[in-house]
């Protein structure tokens, strides 16, 4: 680690391990593999940027990964090419990527804004609502408003975890018919949030 530019050089991580088989008497020798990060820095337009690393395992190159860069529009510094090369003991592969051209430009203001806090409390106070408006109608028997109450809370406050609910019930719960009355209320009460 270099302290005055704040930048790693060499990374070197010692693992050992041990395997026990169960008719061993002994204990066995330990594997020790030695990894090994290392960081290359090159200055570009008067920036110091990383340009390679690689890794090695027990002094076998595994791994590389390189970059080079290019200036656009004067002010920005873009990848211009980055190559990532892969090898184990019989063979080796590279990917390389070129970069075609960059666009700049405005970036598209967000089309949905994320929900204000107080409206997911609506939400949430509206979804339970409906819920024991579903169940009180089935316990009183009233199958159809009580799906009308379901499907309400499904269309309108999808987000919430009883609409969620509301949408497997109502796929359990339409191929049933009135005489199951018992057995829906026993289902909505499991799916009921105070």
């Amino acid at each position: 680690m270099d302290s005055a530019s704040h930048r790693a050089n060499e990374l070197v991580l010692q693992k050992y391990a041990r395997q026990f088989e169960a008719t061993q008497s002994q204990k066995p020798p330990a594997d020790s593999f030695l990894t090994r990060y290392s960081f290359m820095y090159r200055p570009f337009d008067g920036v110091v940027l990383p340009c390679e690393m690689k890794l090695r395992v027990n002094g076998a190159p595994m791994l590389s990964v390189s970059a080079s860069y290019r200036v656009l529009d004067g002010r920005y510094r873009v990848f211009d090419t980055r190559k990532i090369c892969s090898s184990d003991q019989d063979s080796a592969s590279c990917l390389t990527m070129r970069y075609g051209q960059y666009r700049t430009g405005e970036i598209p203001a967000a089309i949905r804004k994320p929900p204000k806090a107080f409206g997911l409390c609506e939400n949430l106070e509206r979804a339970a609502r409906l819920s024991r408006d579903a169940l009180t109608s089935l316990r009183e028997g009233n199958i159809e408003t009580s799906s009308v109450c379901a499907k309400k809370s499904s269309r309108n406050i999808r987000e919430t975890p009883q609409a969620v609910e509301a949408r497997h019930l109502l796929s359990d719960c339409r191929a049933e018919s009135k005489k199951n009355v018992d057995f829906y209320v026993q289902v909505c009460s499991s799916y009921y949030v105070p």
